[in-house]
């Protein structure tokens, strides 16, 4: 290189890299368009079109029917969920309560029915001899079991497909029938209550599903303890056998705590 200092180099004008940098940029951006010569440069800026919907295969139409099908099978359900979605939390745990308390009480009631007439049926045998009355004691203790053991198939809280039992006919529609009544009524209750009535209602209902939960596992364990009880005493002797189920049922019937209003 000369030393000369008379000798004058070019000075640079610009600062954009050089032409092979921005060929190959040109070249990325227009390498798939069809409407580019080749060796042409596509202007800086403008990009290629996405791919449209037959080469991704979605179908806007397509997913809109198969939405509208799978809504309209069932309406009811989609219609609950929307209206869940709009209106007040409170008026949805009202529904929700009222509904879980009103099974809890049937419940309830046909347990204590068994209690009631378990309490027949063992007045009725006070007047029989000892061998006769262990018979009936016998009797009304597996009739009983019998009794829950079918209740606990149709419990709010236990599965009603465990019975390998075929339905009666004309029960789930009726029972249906009776879901849409209880539905309605649940409903026009509601639309009686003010916000702060709901809220109101909705403490005493929590609380009184409490005491029904407790007084319904209170009912069922007595009468399982009473068939463990029973099987339990078989190998004893006559005399022992009888005053243990006896005794056993006469302190059911005489519990208030199993009949009595929770």
């Amino acid at each position: 290189m000369s030393n000369n200092p008379g000798h004058k180099f070019p000075r640079r004008t610009s600062v954009t890299p050089a032409a092979s940098s921005y060929a190959r940029l040109s070249h990325d951006f227009g390498h798939s368009s069809t409407s580019c010569a080749p060796g042409e440069r596509k202007p800086l800026g403008l990009t290629n079109h996405p791919p449209n919907n037959e080469q991704t295969g979605f179908n806007p139409g397509s997913k809109l029917r198969r939405m509208s099908t799978l809504f309209s099978m069932d309406k009811a359900r989609t219609r609950e969920v929307i209206m869940a979605a709009l209106e007040d939390p409170a008026r949805t745990e009202f529904r929700k309560l009222k509904h879980y308390n009103e099974h809890l009480t049937a419940e309830w009631k046909q347990l204590r029915k068994f209690i009631e007439q378990l309490n027949t049926d063992y007045e009725s045998t006070r007047q029989l001899d000892p061998i006769r009355r262990y018979k009936q004691l016998q009797a009304m203790t597996k009739r009983t079991v019998m009794h829950l053991r079918l209740t606990e198939m149709g419990s709010v809280t236990g599965d009603p497909m465990n019975t390998d039992a075929p339905p009666v006919q004309g029960s789930v529609v009726q029972s249906e029938v009776k879901e849409r009544e209880l539905e309605k009524r649940i409903m026009q209750l509601c639309d009686s209550f003010t916000v702060e009535e709901l809220g109101l209602e909705n403490r005493r209902l929590r609380d009184q599903n409490e005491r029904l939960e407790t007084r319904i596992h209170l009912i069922v364990q007595t009468i399982n303890e009473l068939d463990v009880q029973y099987r339990s005493s078989k190998r004893d002797s006559f005399l022992k056998r009888y005053s243990s189920l006896r005794d056993s049922i006469k302190q059911i019937i005489t519990n208030s705590d199993l009949t009595d209003n929770p």
